[in-house]
């Protein structure tokens, strides 16, 4: 169930901010997109190595805020949620701005980009193909994670596409995803294959081969 993902999103933040201040349901994206728009601007004040970040996300913020809908994805709208506190995050950690900076404005690019091209906030087709030596294999269970702007800690459990391999398909919102396959063999041993990070947006429909181990 799609909403479950409200149960699931959480930060292990080491540092100055509480875990508690982490946000665990979507906020207002009229509210998120404008915070983030002016924390951008206030930490590339000063600093000339942060302004091309901040202008990506004033630029990619403006377009999406003006073209939000009542039925963006929850998990959408969390995870700009969750691109506005880090950028609160790196406000009261300046040693990380730059790299909080360059990982959120490098999501809200996606974003705005697959915006500019297919719409608002749309889930993309993802279909995932298992391969063992040149030929599919099915049975396959896929398991994926948005992946956070730069990886940063932010703690995502992995959720499963509801149909084995293959292929394998869901609809997931624009971002980039840790995708992995795991599979019991016949005498009960786990087979798990390395993650690997796909980019969801941009394309029409996503699809990729992963590679049996």
């Amino acid at each position: 169930m799609r909403w479950s993902v409200l149960a699931i999103l959480f930060l292990c933040c080491p540092l100055a901010l509480k875990p508690q201040a982490i946000p665990q349901v979507p906020g207002s994206m009229q509210t998120v997109l404008g915070e983030m728009n002016k924390r951008a601007k206030i930490l590339a004040k000063g600093h000339k190595e942060l302004r091309k970040h901040a202008q990506t996300i004033d630029y990619a913020t403006f377009w999406l805020k003006q073209r939000l809908r009542e039925d963006d994805p929850v998990e959408y709208r969390l995870q700009l949620t969750i691109d506005d506190y880090l950028l609160e995050r790196a406000l009261a950690n300046p040693d990380e701005a730059s790299r909080i900076m360059k990982g959120v404005a490098e999501d809200v690019a996606l974003k705005s980009r697959d915006c500019s091209m297919f719409g608002h906030g749309r889930r993309v087709p993802v279909e995932i193909k298992t391969v063992r030596r040149g030929v599919e294999e099915s049975g396959w269970q896929v398991f994926y994670r948005w992946v956070p702007p730069e990886n940063l800690p932010v703690q995502v459990l992995e959720l499963s596409f509801p149909n084995p391999s293959s292929p394998s398909t869901w609809d997931l919102p624009v971002g980039m995803y840790d995708i992995y396959i795991e599979k019991k063999d016949a005498s009960g041993t786990l087979q798990k294959s390395n993650a690997m990070v796909i980019p969801v947006g941009i394309e029409n429909k996503v699809s990729w081969q992963l590679q049996i181990p």
